[in-house]
């Protein structure tokens, strides 16, 4: 089983891409710029940085990154 994941969108400004980071439990919340909503290449960007930090955005489909790919 996958652990639930959430996106949260946050505008930290024009080079802020995002992060990742996790519950106590391993689900990740992922962090990332107003961008992914409707640029396809900053979501394939994100899903590059969520990949460097282990993780895959094709396991957890639980956002609009998950499902794009």
């Amino acid at each position: 089983m996958v652990p639930r994941s959430d996106l949260v969108i946050a505008d930290h400004g024009e080079v802020f891409l995002g992060w990742i980071t996790q519950r106590p439990d391993g689900s990740p919340i992922c962090v990332a710029t107003p961008r992914v909503e409707t640029d396809p290449a900053e979501r394939k960007a994100f899903r590059r940085l969520v990949s460097l930090e282990g993780r895959d955005c094709a396991r957890c489909c639980n956002c609009l990154i998950g499902r794009d790919g």
